[in-house]
């Protein structure tokens, strides 16, 4: 794979499909430096898949440049995955912008569907979810409140402009993500599994602190980035990694000679504090 002007066109096409928290975006040029690094591979697994901008960015290559692997779409949220199922099926696709559309869309609404994401994230519909994501500031489930700036003056809050805009560019990935593999699995069980697999490239783009929507603990995000740096050192793991985080002095101690790039966020926090990322990669 070149970085050819078919490349530059495919990043510049890519948006993600709905509105999400951590969008890769801006960073698909410094992701697909990476996956040209990683060599031969004929398999490729997008682990904490979110928004889906890097599994759609991957189909989109094998589509147009006749790339010869298998795109995997993975995520522990249930709806994120029913969200690309749909995307799969026109049939199924049409009828969820129905049920989405019928949603009551007012920050009362907005409020108590988040409360029960809050309890358990299980119980929320899709076409709830995908309300809440058009309606969260930045994508942010964390958020108890919904963005305001974009509502008419009795509080009622629309899904034109945030969500609905979308829709063309929802048709058009139906036959980019014919070929999609989508699963919804634990991150340690793809891991293991593709452990002594030198054919897999794997991207991992973890959960945030603040990541309402998975119903994790901060404890658990916590394990989650101690596994991360423990494979990353351990030779026994013959996959190809790239590890796309936030740049802790954490990450720097531990995965200091791993790291490949840091740079500074696309990505401002209402703090206005400078934010910092960085790709690693264990090849």
């Amino acid at each position: 794979m070149l970085y050819s002007q078919d490349v530059k066109n495919i990043i510049k096409e890519t948006k993600s499909p709905i509105i999400w928290q951590g969008c890769k975006k801006k960073e698909l040029d410094k992701i697909y430096k990476y996956i040209v690094e990683a060599g031969d591979f004929n398999k490729f697994i997008d682990v904490c898949g979110g928004g889906g901008i890097v599994s759609i960015f991957l189909c989109k290559l094998q589509s147009q440049l006749k790339n010869n692997y298998t795109v995997c779409y993975n995520d522990t949220n249930k709806n994120l995955c029913s969200f690309f199922n749909n995307l799969k099926n026109i049939e199924n696709l049409e009828e969820m912008i129905i049920k989405l559309e019928q949603i009551e869309q007012t920050k009362e609404n907005y409020i108590k569907i988040n409360q029960e994401l809050s309890k358990d994230n299980s119980k929320v519909k899709l076409e709830e979810f995908l309300f809440l994501t058009a309606n969260a500031y930045r994508g942010n489930l964390g958020h108890s409140m919904p963005n305001m700036r974009r509502s008419d003056l009795d509080g009622k809050l629309y899904l034109e402009g945030r969500i609905s805009n979308r829709y063309p560019y929802w048709f058009d990935l139906v036959d980019i993500c014919k070929d999609l593999q989508i699963t919804n699995l634990d991150m340690k069980d793809i891991i293991e599994r593709e452990k002594n697999n030198e054919k897999t490239l794997i991207y991992i783009d973890p959960p945030y602190l603040n990541s309402l929507s998975y119903g994790l603990s901060k404890l658990d995000i916590i394990n989650i980035f101690e596994y991360l740096v423990k494979i990353m050192l351990d030779n026994n793991y013959k996959l190809k990694i790239i590890l796309h985080v936030d740049f802790s002095g954490y990450i720097y101690m531990n995965l200091k000679d791993k790291i490949k790039e840091v740079y500074q966020s696309t990505f401002r926090m209402c703090d206005n504090f400078n934010k910092y990322q960085c790709i690693i990669t264990n090849y």
